[in-house]
């Protein structure tokens, strides 16, 4: 008994058997979970600016309407309100503070305002909304100067079930953090030694092919090629990732951060190359039978991956129509990025990194051009390759953003390609000429053209970290001084640069925006607290922070939270804080394994992203994310080899064996 017990047949056996019992438990204690959360209802009542559904009105008229429904949408769920209509649908005292109770918003553009309650009594939920658009009503008919009054185009009615039940997310969560737990707990074999990487090839060939398509496809795009022209360019680039994953790679240090050709829908080309270098590589891996070990830094990443999965999945959320696709769409970005961290690991194990990293820079330095250029034109069309500017871009805008729709996002890639382009000059000394213009038109774009607050804290922090790394203790620490005392001299100029040229009139009416915009930030910020009281231990779904927030922000506009980490909190509750903590965790814990100089570039683009998280959630953004994802593969290749080489093993042995995969992500 004691020899079968020892038979691989019947450890592999046991191994599953204990996973999938753990699935089984897991998927038991998140069922019991989910029973015992209160079931919440939501009820909601339309009003309407009266007088706004006459044709014969004028256009202004109608345009007035519409901007009154905002204003009184703001009214409409003031305190006293609030604790009027919960008096009146008979709730208890301690409900009539109103946080959580109801939200109201008006539909921009329409004269439209949905006021929206929420209670663990369908009957109550549907008084309550009721409640608040009789207050309205009356009090736009009693109030002077408006102009026009309220009518109730249709009344709330109790719902028959709950605003969402989650308990098949749960218990599929339950089953999955289980599962990876066991997995995580069991025995891993050794991995072989990595090879030196001042031996590794240059594919010249593949990324010669690669940044020449790649070429091609940002031409067209900035000229307006028609969209199939595009399409069949795209899906050979798919074909060539698949046939040379190194070409794949090299076009995507060009396409990531630039605006995407149309025609694709929300895949996008980046996904569809992605996808043809992840199919390459497991091609690779299969021909050279050379497949990766699991170890914990997989189990986090695909831990991550599959807890994003499931809370996207229709048929776990219960969510249908957009609250359903806009998960999605974030796990396609997400899913996608984490990926190219793992191919690149394998590709950059095997191959020299430094053409990758230099291309990259240079894309950041044509992104920073671009953004400058838009700065000073008077008319963007005029401009060369105007069809590589984001749709939403204006001309002579304030902050311009170049190929982003948003100047934050595009703050904190400048941020990130800064950092690469540092990255550059200290592991490539040939090129430190072309590296220091980079230098110069990168940072002229940060600090000048995005006056990004976080993005410039972000882009300190990267420095710093790179600093401490690569430099002596007490040249760390000088430049440490003055890089803090560089941020308490640029941030106030930045701050009213953004005042001066805000182009909203008078230097207080842009700080009176700018406060406007800060607090309803704030708000949306504190919304995460209540919105994770709803559900601790798994969150309100993936993705659905905008779509919930609403209830404890009243009528505020802004609905993001503005911080990733946030986001985790709120949407995947304490799991998903775990996860996201994991992630961080393999990423870093890989770059720490040897001391290597570009494994050092990739832990302060990290540190940069990390702090940027804060004020930002680039998680679901591939074109912000791309760089960082490219980087970090190779520096977890570097620092794998960097410990081989220090390791008895590595010294002893030599070369390393044709069977080696990045052990950082495998």
């Amino acid at each position: 008994m004691l020899a079968l017990r020892r038979h691989p047949r019947w450890r592999a056996a046991a191994t599953v058997a204990g996973v999938l019992g753990a699935a089984v438990v897991g998927a038991a204690l998140a069922w019991l979970w989910g029973t015992l959360q209160p079931p919440v209802f939501a009820a909601s009542a339309t009003l309407q600016v009266s007088g706004a559904a006459d044709p014969a009105r004028p256009y202004d008229s109608l345009r007035a309407d519409a901007k009154l429904a905002s204003v009184l949408a703001a009214i409409t769920v003031i305190p006293s309100r609030l604790a009027t209509a919960a008096d009146r649908a008979g709730l208890p005292p301690d409900r009539t503070g109103g946080a959580g109770l109801a939200s109201a918003r008006n539909v921009p553009g329409t004269p439209f305002i949905t006021i929206t309650a929420y209670a663990d009594d369908p009957a109550a939920a549907a008084s309550v909304a009721n409640a608040l658009a009789q207050i309205a009503v009356a009090s736009a008919e009693q109030g002077p100067g408006l102009g026009a009054g309220l009518v109730v185009v249709e009344p709330a009615s109790p719902p028959d079930n709950p605003a969402y039940t989650r308990l098949g997310r749960d218990m599929a969560t339950g089953a999955l953090v289980a599962a990876l737990a066991v997995a995580a707990g069991l025995p891993r074999r050794r991995r072989p030694a990595a090879p030196s990487q001042a031996s590794l090839p240059i594919r010249g060939r593949p990324i010669a092919a690669g940044l020449a398509l790649a070429t091609v496809v940002v031409l067209l795009t900035g000229i307006g090629a028609p969209e199939q022209l595009m399409q069949g360019l795209m899906i050979a680039a798919a074909l060539l990732a698949v046939a040379f994953p190194s070409a794949g790679l090299a076009l995507l240090a060009v396409t990531l951060p630039l605006r995407e050709p149309v025609g694709f829908g929300p895949i996008g080309v980046n996904l569809l190359v992605i996808g043809g270098v992840a199919y390459g590589t497991l091609l690779r891996i299969v021909l050279d039978r050379d497949p990766p070990s699991g170890g914990r830094r997989t189990i986090a990443v695909a831990g991550f991956i599959g807890l994003a999965i499931i809370g996207s999945t229709p048929a776990l959320n219960g969510l249908q129509g957009d609250a359903a696709t806009g998960p999605i769409a974030s796990l396609l970005q997400i899913a996608a990025g984490l990926t190219l961290v793992v191919c690149a690991a394998y590709h950059f194990a095997r191959e020299d990194y430094r053409p990758y990293l230099f291309v990259t820079v240079l894309t950041a330095t044509f992104a920073a051009a671009l953004a400058l250029a838009q700065f000073v034109a008077s008319d963007i069309a005029t401009l060369p390759l105007s069809g590589v500017f984001a749709p939403s871009a204006v001309v002579n805008p304030a902050r311009p953003s170049g190929p982003f729709e948003n100047t934050n996002y595009f703050g904190l890639y400048m941020a990130l390609g800064l950092i690469a382009a540092l990255g550059t000059w200290i592991t490539l000394p040939r090129l430190r000429l072309i590296t220091a213009g980079s230098l110069v038109i990168i940072g002229l774009a940060l600090t000048v053209g995005t006056l990004s607050r976080g993005a410039l804290l972000a882009v300190m922090a990267g420095v710093l970290v790179l600093l401490w790394l690569l430099s002596h203790r007490r040249v760390a620490l000088a430049g440490s001084v003055a890089l803090l005392a560089l941020v308490f001299l640029v941030l106030p100029v930045a701050v009213e640069a953004r005042f001066t040229r805000s182009g909203t009139g008078s230097v207080a009416t842009a700080v009176a925006g700018v406060t406007e915009s800060d607090q309803q930030r704030l708000k949306a910020v504190m919304a995460a607290f209540p919105l994770y009281q709803i559900d601790p231990l798994f969150g309100i779904g993936f993705g659905q922070y905008s779509a919930a927030s609403p209830r404890f922000l009243g009528s505020s506009p802004v609905t993001a939270s503005h911080s990733q980490y946030l986001d985790s909190l709120a949407e995947q509750g304490l799991v998903g804080v775990a996860a996201l903590a994991a992630l961080v965790w393999a990423a870093i814990s890989s770059l720490r394994r040897g001391r290597s100089t570009l494994a050092s570039v990739a832990a302060a683009m990290l540190a940069t992203y990390l702090v940027a998280s804060l004020f930002l959630e680039p998680l679901a953004s591939l074109q912000t994310s791309g760089a960082l994802w490219l980087i970090l593969g190779a520096g977890i290749a570097s620092s794998a080899a960097a410990e081989s080489r220090a390791s008895p093993e590595g010294m002893r042995d030599g070369a390393a064996p044709a069977t080696w995969i990045a052990g950082g992500v495998a």
